[in-house]
C-alpha cells in the first residue's frame, strides 16, 4: 500500500512539474502543490491537486476547467491583435480584453475574452464572429449597387445603411442582407450573356478559311518556282551528257 501511494505521489509531482514548465502554475503554486502531494495519504487528495491540469504535456484541447498555458495566453493576445487590425475590435475593446487576459487562469475565462474572435481551437461559429471592416465595406457596396441598379428604393437603401451600422456579428449581417440576396441573384440573371460557342466557332472557321485562301494563293507561285528549278537541273544534266555522247561516237 505504501509503495502504491508513493508511486502515485511521484506521478502527481511529475504532472505538477510539467504544469510549471508550461506556465500553467506559478512558482509559488507549484511549490505549495508539491508539498501537499508529499503529505497526501489518499488518492482523492492527489487527484484534487491536478484536477485543473491536463493529463499530458502540451494538451491542445482548451478544456474549460483546465489552467491556461503561457503559450495559449500568447496566442490569445495575437488573436486579439489580428481582430484589432481587421476592425473586428475597436482599440478600446482590444485594450480591455488584453488587460483581462493577463489575469486569466482557466480556459473558460480565456474563451470569454476571445468571444467573437477567430483563432481558438475548434470549428468557429461564423454567426458569432465579429464582422471585419472589409466585410462591412463589401456589404455597403452591395447595398449601394442595388440602389444604383434601381433594385432598391432610396428609403430601403437608407434603412439598410442604418441597420448595417448597428451590425456587430455575422449573424446580424446575414439578417441585414437576407432581403438583398435575391435581388443580387436577379441581377445576375439579367447580366449580358457570355460569347456563345457559335461565335467562337465562326471566328475559328473564318481563321481557317483565311489560312486556306492564303495557301491557295501561294500555290501557283510555289509551283512556278519548282518548275524553274527542275528545268535548270535538266539543262545541267544535258550539258554534262553531250560531251560524253560525243566521245562514245568517236
Amino acid at each position: 500500500m505504501g509503495r502504491d501511494i508513493a508511486e502515485r505521489r511521484r506521478t502527481t509531482v511529475e504532472r505538477l512539474d510539467v504544469a510549471l514548465a508550461e506556465g500553467r502554475l506559478t512558482t509559488a503554486e507549484h511549490r505549495d502543490r508539491v508539498a501537499a502531494a508529499y503529505d497526501a495519504h489518499i488518492d482523492l487528495r492527489l487527484a484534487e491537486l491536478v484536477a485543473d491540469l491536463p493529463a499530458r504535456a502540451g494538451e491542445p484541447a482548451w478544456t474549460d476547467a483546465h489552467r491556461v498555458r503561457a503559450l495559449d495566453l500568447h496566442h490569445a493576445a495575437m488573436y486579439l491583435g489580428e481582430a484589432l487590425t481587421t476592425g473586428a475590435l475597436t482599440p478600446e475593446e482590444y485594450r480591455k480584453r488584453l488587460t483581462r487576459i493577463a489575469g486569466t487562469l482557466t480556459y473558460a475565462t480565456l474563451k470569454r475574452q476571445l468571444d467573437g474572435v477567430p483563432g481558438p481551437p475548434g470549428p468557429p461559429d461564423r454567426g458569432r464572429l465579429l464582422v471585419t471592416d472589409a466585410d462591412r465595406r463589401h456589404a455597403a457596396a452591395r447595398i449601394d449597387r442595388a440602389l444604383a441598379d434601381d433594385r432598391l428604393t432610396r428609403d430601403d437603401h437608407a434603412g439598410l445603411g442604418r441597420a448595417l451600422q448597428r451590425v456587430r456579428r455575422y449573424r446580424d449581417l446575414d439578417r441585414v442582407l437576407a432581403d438583398l440576396t435575391p435581388l443580387d441573384e436577379a441581377a445576375i440573371d439579367v447580366a449580358p450573356p457570355a460569347p456563345s460557342a457559335g461565335r467562337s466557332g465562326t471566328a475559328a472557321s473564318m481563321s481557317r478559311s483565311g489560312t486556306a485562301a492564303s495557301m491557295s494563293r501561294s500555290g501557283p507561285d510555289a509551283t512556278r518556282k519548282l518548275s524553274g528549278c527542275a528545268l535548270l537541273v535538266m539543262l545541267a544534266v544535258a550539258v554534262t551528257l553531250v560531251p560524253i555522247g560525243a566521245g562514245i561516237l568517236l
